[in-house]
């Protein structure tokens, strides 16, 4: 008879992300300005990942919030490796006006 491996039972930690009501009051949550949204240096996806069975690796889907391309991927290091890119690349060019003002001075 195979021997069944549980975990150890829980050890219960206060939740950080649980605040006083007097601490949810006073925090305000802004959201990204547009001037971030247009300079390149703001992206938002919805991520969903999901396991065909219990032994299957997880897959995953990312979807642009602003444009709503879907992607699907085969694994989580793909994922990853895709959200990385999307940080490693160059911010848009600045338009000709913006640089003709910097060349002025």
């Amino acid at each position: 008879m195979a021997t069944i491996w549980k975990p150890p039972p829980a050890i219960l930690l206060p939740n950080p992300c649980q605040r006083t009501s007097q601490e949810a009051q006073s925090t305000t949550m802004t959201s990204p300005s547009s001037s971030l949204q247009l300079s390149g240096a703001y992206r938002a996806y919805l991520v969903r990942m999901w396991q065909e069975h219990p032994q299957a690796s997880w897959r995953a889907s990312v979807q642009n919030a602003q444009t709503g391309e879907l992607r699907i991927f085969p694994d989580l290091e793909q994922l990853v490796a895709f959200l990385y890119t999307q940080t490693q690349t160059e911010p848009p060019p600045l338009s000709s006006a913006a640089n003709e003002g910097k060349n002025a001075s």
